[in-house]
């Protein structure tokens, strides 16, 4: 297929994208403020007063923390995430992430957490189809300041009527005149912020030296760990919380004061500083109302990294991209005997966004697609077999598996559950496990799979999750890991998972066939 070619969607496809920017009777309400202004709450409440509805989270540990709060205050809620579904028969409420959303019912009201999401390369394509395409009464968007001019654009090209309700800080934090001094009597209820695991682990070793006790977060950690970690720090039992910004995505904590051990992170294509929008995500989780002293700061560890966050927090930079998904009406659109790249390539030269839109609207990335198809070229599987491996979570940490996994379901028609030796070892072979079992129990709701497999993988996990805890509380964490096939001791900053010996001689050829 020609690249760069645009192609008319043919009459069919065109009708469903149309629809996604008609007019319809959805109210939809802006709730707009800083980190801490209490708009989530606001949200919270007319959902509650709704009587019935879905909480769309950005992260499973946001999900599964609405989901408590609604219980515990007797507003029934079901849980809903890729990993796991908890039932409740009473239930009258959904709290989900965002891509579980249930698009075929109808929903009293709906509350779209984080909004400003909508322009992320990886997954902000579902929040643009939640506000577009979502059936209900009322959808609540919860976003900030720098995000509300690209989505009433959205919305007016979309004809759709909206109000917007502006919240002001209820506390504040100030940023501090000097660096910060990282020493043995600093306060605790602190969190310290750096962009990578290793950064983590490494930081909470340093911590402790000084004798404190700490908890980590970032993003590999699955959420079951991250909430024992998150309680432990509001428990008082751990003093101090060393993360990465996985902390800025809406988690709410006792904090009194947030340091940055670094203010540039790795993105994926370069490093660079942190930007206007990750900057207040992150140093909003201190001076929050009722969880922060009034005293509240913000600091790093040199006066030209305070000064750069204090610039960089007052600027206002627009976010002005939302991002537009390939989805599986637009795989399914070619003859049944087109390749999957084709299909894949399809998306890219279709033209289904308005032309009024295409200055604020653009199509996702497809090197993720491109990757997972490469592992399915070999197989014919039916088409929705095919989009179901293709929207998988695969992760470097567990791509092996996946496609083990791959060439197993082919052969069997049914899913086989990840092969382990053991259930301890050190946090990066823990991680790495608990990733393969999230990713057999995702496909697990839509390929089959044996009933006793599947009780396996959950207790296994749980076995797992709790052998992490407990490493990561072990005040001897180990500033080394194994590699995978001889198991020597290798540095936790060592960034692959064999030794150069066996990754040359074991590996290389064999699984990588070069």
């Amino acid at each position: 297929m020609a690249k760069n070619k645009q192609i008319v969607a043919d009459a069919p496809l065109a009708e469903i994208y149309k629809k996604w920017f008609e007019s319809n009777d959805t109210n939809y309400i802006f709730h707009v403020g800083k980190t801490g202004s209490g708009k989530t709450y606001s949200a919270v409440q007319r959902l509650k007063k709704a009587g019935s509805g879905v909480y769309l989270a950005p992260l499973r540990l946001l999900a599964w923390q609405v989901y408590d709060e609604l219980n515990e205050a007797n507003y029934p809620c079901r849980l809903l995430t890729g990993e796991e579904e908890i039932e409740n028969k009473d239930a009258l409420f959904t709290s989900s992430t965002i891509e579980m959303l249930d698009y075929n019912s109808f929903h009293e009201t709906v509350i779209i957490d984080e909004a400003f999401m909508v322009a992320d390369v990886d997954r902000g394509k579902s929040w643009l189809k939640a506000i577009l395409t979502v059936k209900a009464k009322e959808v609540n968007i919860i976003t900030s300041f720098e995000s509300l001019n690209l989505l009433k654009k959205v919305l007016t090209i979309a004809k759709r009527k909206f109000e917007v309700i502006e919240y002001k800080m209820l506390q504040s934090f100030k940023f501090t005149d000097a660096a910060f001094l990282i020493k043995k009597d600093i306060p605790d209820r602190g969190v310290f912020v750096t962009f990578s695991r290793t950064d983590v682990l490494l930081n909470k070793m340093k911590f402790e030296q000084l004798g404190k006790k700490v908890s980590v977060l970032y993003g590999n950690l699955p959420p079951e760990v991250k909430k024992k970690q998150i309680q432990s720090f509001i428990q008082g039992e751990n003093q101090i919380m060393v993360c990465t910004d996985v902390i800025g995505m809406g988690l709410n904590v006792p904090c009194d004061y947030i340091v940055f051990l670094q203010i540039e992170k790795y993105d994926g294509s370069g490093t660079r500083k942190l930007n206007s929008t990750e900057i207040k995500q992150i140093s909003g989780r201190t001076g929050r109302y009722g969880l922060s002293s009034v005293n509240s700061f913000v600091s790093a560890l040199t006066m030209k990294e305070v000064n750069y966050l204090k610039q960089t927090y007052n600027q206002n930079a627009d976010i002005d991209t939302a991002i537009f998904g390939f989805d599986y009406d637009i795989f399914t659109a070619l003859p049944k005997d087109s390749s999957i790249s084709d299909r894949i390539s399809f998306f890219s030269n279709v033209n289904i966004i308005p032309s009024q839109a295409k200055s604020i609207i653009k199509k996702e990335a497809l090197a993720k697609y491109y990757d997972i198809a490469l592992l399915l070229v070999r197989y014919k599987f039916e088409l929705k077999t095919q989009w179901i491996f293709l929207t998988a979570p695969m992760k470097q940490n567990n791509k092996e598996y996946f496609s083990e996994l791959i060439g197993n379901f082919y052969h069997y028609q049914i899913l086989k559950r990840p092969i382990f030796t053991a259930t301890t070892g050190d946090a990066k072979y823990l991680e790495d496990l608990i990733s393969q079992f999230e990713l057999y129990l995702s496909l697990s709701r839509s390929l089959p799979y044996e009933v006793d497999e599947k009780s396996k993988v959950v207790a296994s996990k749980e076995v797992v999750i709790n052998e992490l805890q407990r490493v990561l509380l072990d005040r001897r964490l180990s500033s080394q890991k194994k590699c995978k096939l001889c198991t020597s001791m290798l540095s936790i900053q060592y960034p692959y998972n064999y030794c150069n010996y066996c990754f040359q001689n074991k590996v290389k050829y064999s699984d990588y066939g070069y």
